[in-house]
């Protein structure tokens, strides 16, 4: 019953990543509500779970963004293999502990992203890092850390997001 959930507020997260974020969006960067999602996911389930629910979302996205079939089901599977490794045994976190990781797990999804995207292309990976990367990891913290001030007790007190 707990992934049913998970996967309806997934659906919910998608409609408004694909449809909404560009009036939250700041000269095309926007954080990454997915992902967001997906941490949180990953901070409070097993390993396994989390990883199979990262391809999941990922495969799901790439069929409707018409993006490169399985690049984000790898970045976000991979996101939340690495996500599972900051969880805390209480799930205490403090807003700097959960803006660190945040930060490290969307830089690392962004530069695996990008890293394949880009193969081929003559655009430079060190420059989409400063350009891109950086800016969307603190946009996206930014607003993680918000979605985690609004809806605490929902996140963290219950059994489920």
């Amino acid at each position: 019953m707990k992934y049913i959930k998970y996967s309806a507020i997934y659906l919910i997260v998608f409609f408004i990543e694909t449809n909404l974020i560009d009036f939250i969006s700041i000269k095309g960067i926007a954080p990454d509500l997915s992902l967001i999602f997906l941490v949180f996911v990953s901070l409070k389930e097993p390993q396994i779970v989390a990883v199979i629910f990262g391809f999941g979302t990922g495969l799901f996205q790439d069929l409707f963004t018409f993006s490169l079939l399985g690049l984000s089901s790898l970045s976000k599977s991979l996101s939340c293999f690495l996500t599972f490794y900051f969880q805390q045994s209480k799930g205490n976190y403090s807003i700097s502990y959960l803006g660190t990781v945040f930060f490290v797990i969307t830089i690392i999804h962004d530069r695996i992203y990008q890293f394949i995207f880009l193969l081929g292309t003559n655009h430079h990976f060190f420059k989409s890092f400063l350009w891109y990367s950086f800016p969307k990891a603190i946009y996206t913290t930014a607003v993680a850390i918000i979605i985690n001030f609004l809806l605490n007790k929902t996140i963290w007190q219950s059994g489920e997001i």
